[in-house]
């Protein structure tokens, strides 16, 4: 009885083994992009640096407020 233990206990390594071996190695792409992101002056929200408007070195996330801090 323990030489078939032992028999099917080597069978399993080998066949373990041999799955390791055959998967492939191929990693899934890295999908994330890295982007800057600013804090708009007027209220505080971070925003993607490419969607935000810079008037005189300052960030704002949208027009209104770049208008708005202006006046």
């Amino acid at each position: 009885m323990f030489k078939i233990i032992l028999f099917a206990l080597i069978g399993w390594v080998i066949y373990k083994l041999i799955k390791r071996i055959a998967a492939p190695k191929i990693k899934p792409p890295n999908t994330q992009a890295v982007e800057d992101i600013v804090q708009c002056v007027y209220c505080g929200v971070y925003s993607p640096k490419r969607g935000s408007f810079l008037i005189n070195h300052q960030y704002y996330c949208c027009e209104d407020h770049s208008k708005q801090a202006s006046e």
